[in-house]
């Protein structure tokens, strides 16, 4: 056979085979394109294949095919095998396809390309998802009276939403009737970043009123939280959007009043933790942190009453920051001091025009607003002596009520410390002393100890606590102001799934006004599932003994003669 005839063959037969493969191969990547449920991120890959280990030698594995030669190429090894290695190369997918997947999110990437790609692990991967939160919902109901009833009409009448002197962070509320509040985190990550988001709202719609728009925090808060062992220091930065809260008076809540004695700043920014053990017994706290509001209304918005102030276009964009130091003592009786440092200012000068609804502030001229609050709190931690705190706060504020980004006191933002505490002349210029305290204790875990009584069992417990204010203002009406209220709940958990419980409550609004001062009484009959189920249903009566000049606070301005004195209450919540 000629040479010619003899390389026309081998290539005849090169090119059979080739088609032979072809055709062979067309079926499968047919059907991968076909297929809606074919792979198409590098999760599936890695879950059904192995990522190889570069020690692999493909030379090996060469060597066992028919025709290879002995030793096959090293230069191919890379080659010849998947990189399966994730983030190494922004965006990879195994199978082809004419988009994105339909849960890629809809973001640029972050700066750098430094991060692994959306949705591909890591390897060794030690993430970890949880979901925790608390749920409740009040059925409130307000009891009237008609002057003059027609035949058909009942003399006593029911209403809901009720018109009560309590509401949440004015100084009038007591949370004795507590109301409705549900909050949902979601967490993912490992021992050194985790991120957090959290979902919440005060009225769930469907069983709400005409308000619920505005109660629907929907995402809350967003963040990162970073763990950093430095040697012996241990670091804790949290990143985002949050808030952070000072002086709370309850073991894992703010207290029976239900507002913090310090200070909460919230926004959008990072506060750093240090931890540092002294001893086995003492351990040392520093805490710094910065943070500011998302945005600001443009000019020409009219300006709109809300709980923030974010839809007031006379509002500048404010900043916080603030610093701590504390001391925690370990031990059968645990113990913490700290001391706090908080500053709330604007310097903005966008858009300075005036707002109608503030007739002693032209904001057109505004100064710049701050309010600077100092504070010291001491606690004890639930122990066989019972759980108590006590925390006082001062606060210098300056032209105040334009500030945002800072809760002092149940007062969200300047304009509602102004109209409750400071009074409108001045713009919110003033200076407050504010004092809380509560101690709540077992008896039968006191009586007993040391001996440990069994949790799940009767116990009969007493919780007292009280607030005080002192006011300082350039408003004659609020100057020299003195403010307190106090109370005592005594309850007993006579079986696991029944207790019974008492509470009353004085009020002091206005020392300049004694006729302004109210009683509140609420017995409870509670239920459960068990000892210590997580979950409680309430059945409560609440009887107001209002003064003759009672009356509710900025936004709900209820009059005395608008105010139910008679209220009913169902309650539940779960927590996990």
């Amino acid at each position: 056979m000629s040479p010619f005839i003899a390389g026309k063959n081998r290539r005849f037969r090169r090119l059979a085979a080739l088609v032979v493969a072809g055709a062979a191969a067309a079926p499968a990547v047919a059907h991968a394109q076909a297929d809606p449920t074919a792979h198409d991120s590098l999760v599936d890959a890695v879950k059904d294949k192995p990522v190889v280990s570069d020690a692999v030698d493909t030379a090996n594995t060469n060597a066992d095919k028919p025709g290879a030669p002995a030793g096959a190429d090293q230069g191919t090894k890379e080659n010849t095998k998947e990189n399966l290695m994730p983030g190494y190369i922004p965006g990879y997918r195994r199978g082809l396809g004419l988009g994105l997947s339909p849960y890629a999110p809809l973001t640029p990437s972050p700066p750098g390309g430094l991060t692994v790609p959306f949705s591909a692990p890591t390897l060794g991967d030690d993430w970890t998802f949880n979901f925790w939160g608390y749920m409740s919902a009040a059925l409130r109901v307000g009891q009237g009276t008609r002057l003059d009833p027609t035949g058909n009409q009942y003399a006593q009448t029911l209403h809901t939403y009720p018109r009560i002197v309590d509401a949440y962070g004015q100084f009038n509320g007591t949370n004795v009737p507590q109301g409705s509040w549900v909050d949902l985190t979601f967490e993912y990550g490992n021992n050194r970043v985790t991120s957090h988001v959290k979902i919440s709202t005060w009225k769930p719609t469907g069983g709400s009123d005409w308000t619920p728009l505005g109660s629907q925090n929907f995402f809350q808060e967003a963040y990162l939280s970073f763990k950093i062992p430095v040697g012996a220091v241990n670091l804790k930065w949290n990143v985002g959007a949050f808030q952070n809260t000072y002086g709370g008076l309850g073991q894992y809540d703010v207290g029976r009043y239900n507002a913090p004695i310090i200070g909460s700043p919230f926004g959008v920014g990072e506060t750093l933790t240090a931890q540092y053990d002294l001893s086995a017994r003492y351990t040392l706290f520093v805490e710094d942190g910065f943070m500011g509001r998302l945005g600001k209304v443009p000019v020409g918005a009219p300006p709109i009453v809300s709980i923030d102030g974010a839809f007031n276009s006379s509002i500048p964009s404010s900043w916080v920051h603030h610093a701590h130091a504390g001391l925690a003592r370990h031990g059968t009786v645990p113990l913490i001091l700290g001391l706090h440092y908080l500053t709330n200012w604007a310097q903005d000068e966008r858009d300075q025009q005036d707002d109608p609804r503030t007739t002693f502030v032209d904001e057109g001229n505004r100064p710049d607003p701050r309010l600077t609050v100092l504070g010291a709190d001491f606690r004890m931690i639930d122990n066989y002596l019972g759980n108590f705190a006590v925390a006082a706060s001062y606060a210098d504020a300056h032209t105040a009520t334009l500030l945002t980004g800072m809760n002092f006191f149940g007062a969200f933002n300047g304009e509602q410390l102004t109209k409750r505490f400071l009074g409108p002349q001045g713009g919110g210029t003033g200076q407050l002393v504010v004092v809380g305290l509560e101690y709540n204790i077992a008896w039968g875990r006191l009586l007993r100890y040391p001996v440990e009584l069994s949790p799940n069992g009767p116990e009969f417990f007493t919780s007292v606590f009280l607030d005080y204010v002192h006011v300082a203002s350039k408003d004659p009406d609020f100057d020299g102001r003195r403010m307190y209220k106090f109370g005592t709940e005594l309850t007993y958990r006579w079986l696991s799934w029944l207790t019974f419980s008492g509470r009353v409550d004085r009020v002091a609004p206005n020392s300049k006004d004694s006729e302004e001062s109210f009683t509140v009484l609420s017995p409870k009959i509670i239920f459960k599932s068990d000892w210590l189920s997580h979950e409680q249903v309430t059945l409560s009566y609440t009887r107001w003994l209002y003064g003759a000049h009672t009356h509710a606070e900025f936004p709900n301005d209820f009059t005395r003669g608008q105010l139910d004195q008679t209220m009913y209450a169902l309650t539940f919540g779960l927590w996990w």
